[in-house]
């Protein structure tokens, strides 16, 4: 697996955990890089979105 950008999308569905392949992915990728990848744009839209 490539390492990548997460895109704000994938992020809030890792984080809500309803997709259970997001989660499963996810769970993949953060154990082969130990940690996400993201934007501080993605952290505006995760915190700020309404």
């Amino acid at each position: 697996m490539s390492k990548v950008l997460l895109d704000t999308d994938i992020l809030s569905e890792y984080l809500k955990g309803h997709d259970r392949t997001v989660v499963r992915r996810a769970g993949e990728y953060a154990q082969q890089y130990g940690i996400f990848t993201f934007t501080s744009v993605t952290v505006h839209e995760i915190v700020f979105w309404n």
